[in-house]
């Protein structure tokens, strides 16, 4: 390695405000174009925004030397007078590639970052490996390239005597030998997409003329519906929903596919295979008797639309239908409607993309494993879908709780026996133990459920003792906060018409302003805890009383930090 033995000469320079041998780094001209690169336009789009990113190169390492320290440095506060700006070479070379069509409409935009700069020789010389990742992305925020460079810079004692000079022409070097990789590898990739570009424009041209418009609402009766942004089964998938789940259907074509709304505007394509008309489905009868059809309307409530948080995460399970068991389990009737609406509290008001919403209907016990994971493995799917200390955590879970043998608290898969829910249930400590792992920035859990063994349509346990029926406390780790719909021995109580449970109902109102209105809130526009929990006291606990004479109390517990 080498050794610090002039780091006195480079501080004086520093000090001294010279201007290196070489005259400053030359970067700022373009890469030579050869005739070669003088071509007819590849692209008929013009390059738009350029971003370049050089403050934090993750794989920085400095050397004894501290040359790539050096000139990080120079690279964030220009404070040397050296005039650095690695964004002109890399503006001036895309622009004068001939790949881009000068003022065309059409506008992408580049963004490219540097990630690595590293000294790797072993004497005095600079043997630089330097990084830049290039994305560029298309007006509709496809990205159409995305590659990571790394070139070389070498500098040798023998060209320049000052070690500061070795920075900036290793640094110069590298620099320019990137840009030319970057430059040869766009001319190899531009090409698929601008076919992949015909193909879709070719088969949507088709699309107009089969399109049978629609208006009508479906829901996901088999595994999951994938919501994809061409009707190709290889296009990119932009959503998915999960069982029980409902999809808005604008128009379908002869082949199956079907075009998928939100709000009435098209977001995407679904295959038909695994929807059915809503209003077609029913279920056969449990403790309540006959044929139950589930409501699945959210919660005619209006958000205030929340800043987009493009990190963060929701899972949100809604449990209806636990006929499936055949255990004798009563529905949780409201179930469907109640996630239903606060998934659409998550995107409009939390401002989570629809993309990062793990949705299922009916959980199975190997559904929650595979997005909690397990006591002894705790990556799951929403483990690996968080950024961390980025990403902000919101789980909602309407179904049933209820207590094991021994009084652990579980929640209740729809295909779960709950004589042996040590075996088949969902350990509840065992999902607050695996969320607290997820390295999330905070991370919230909203049950509509209870853990008594009892529901408002009858016992999860049949000829359950009130002893069995009694529930251990579940500690909360550091970071979570927890909202649920009662306190250990209470059910969760529904509205009288079963459209949906009281708590959710009273939630997403609180949430929506209700809770901020005197007499429980300040009116200052905002919707703090200490508001909601005053709110859901003067509505839920108060309506399950008047409904059905027994009392519930919402918990709020931890953090309170989302």
């Amino acid at each position: 390695m080498k050794k610090f033995g002039t780091a006195v000469a480079i501080l004086a320079v520093l000090v001294a405000g010279c201007v290196p041998q070489t005259g400053g780094l030359t970067v700022a001209q373009s890469p030579e174009i050869t005739s070669q690169t003088v071509q007819a336009p590849l692209i008929d789009a013009d390059i738009g925004i350029i971003h370049v990113d050089v403050s934090s190169p993750e794989r920085s390492v400095p050397t004894s030397w501290g040359e790539p320290w050096m000139y990080y440095n120079l690279l964030n506060d220009f404070s040397y007078g050296w005039n650095v700006n690695v964004a002109t070479p890399v503006e001036q070379s895309v622009r004068q590639s001939g790949i881009f069509t000068p003022g065309a409409s059409r506008k992408l935009r580049l963004d490219a970052e540097l990630v690595e700069m590293i000294d790797s020789s072993n004497g005095y010389d600079m043997d630089l490996n330097f990084g830049m990742r290039y994305r560029l992305t298309d007006p509709e925020g496809e990205v159409v390239f995305d590659r990571e460079i790394v070139t070389k810079g070498i500098a040798t004692v023998g060209e320049y005597f000052v070690g500061a000079d070795r920075v900036v022409a290793g640094t110069e070097r590298a620099l320019k030998a990137n840009l030319v990789e970057f430059l040869r590898y766009l001319r190899s990739d531009i090409p698929a997409y601008l076919a992949a570009k015909e193909q879709e424009r070719v088969l949507m041209a088709n699309v107009r003329q089969q399109l049978t418009r629609e208006n009508a609402v479906y829901r996901v009766v088999a595994g999951e519906a994938l919501i994809r942004t061409l009707p190709d089964a290889n296009a990119k998938i932009l959503d998915r929903i999960g069982q029980g789940g409902l999809v808005d259907i604008t128009g379908s074509l002869p082949d199956g596919w079907m075009q998928a709304a939100r709000e009435g505007k098209p977001i995407g394509w679904v295959y038909s295979s695994a929807l059915a008309p809503e209003g077609t489905r029913t279920v056969a009868g449990n403790r309540v008797g006959g044929k139950v059809e589930f409501p699945s309307q959210p919660l005619n409530v209006a958000f205030a639309k929340g800043g987009e948080h493009p990190d963060d995460i929701a899972v949100i399970i809604g449990n209806a239908d636990y006929s499936n068991a055949g255990k004798d389990i009563p529905d949780v009737v409201p179930a469907y409607a109640d996630a239903e609406g606060f998934k659409r509290y998550a995107i409009q008001a939390l401002g989570i993309r629809p993309g990062n919403v793990i949705d299922l209907r009916d959980a199975t016990q190997a559904e929650f494993i595979s997005v909690f994971g397990t006591p002894s493995d705790h990556k799951g799917r929403l483990y690996n879908w968080v950024r961390p200390k980025q990403s902000r955590v919101v789980i909602y879970f309407a179904g049933h709780g209820a207590p094991g043998q021994d009084g652990t608290a579980y929640l209740v898969p729809s295909d779960a026996d709950p004589a042996a829910l040590h075996l088949n249930g969902y350990r509840l400590d065992h999902l607050y133990a695996n969320l607290s792992k997820v390295r999330a920035k905070s991370v919230l859990v909203v049950l509509e459920a209870c853990f008594s063994g009892a529901s408002a349509d009858g016992s999860v346990i049949s000829n359950a003792s009130p002893v069995f029926m009694k529930t251990k406390p579940v500690s909360i780790p550091d970071g979570l906060t927890v909202i649920s719909a009662g306190s250990g021995r209470q059910i969760a109580s529904w509205e009288e018409d079963k459209s949906h449970g009281l708590f959710t109902k009273y939630f997403l109102l609180g949430m929506a302003g209700e809770a901020d209105k005197k007499p429980t809130g300040n009116a200052d526009g905002k919707v703090s805890f200490a508001e909601l929990s005053a709110y859901l006291d003067q509505t839920v606990t108060y309506y399950a009383r008047r409904y059905y004479g027994r009392d519930q109390q919402v918990q709020l517990v931890g953090s309170r930090a989302f």
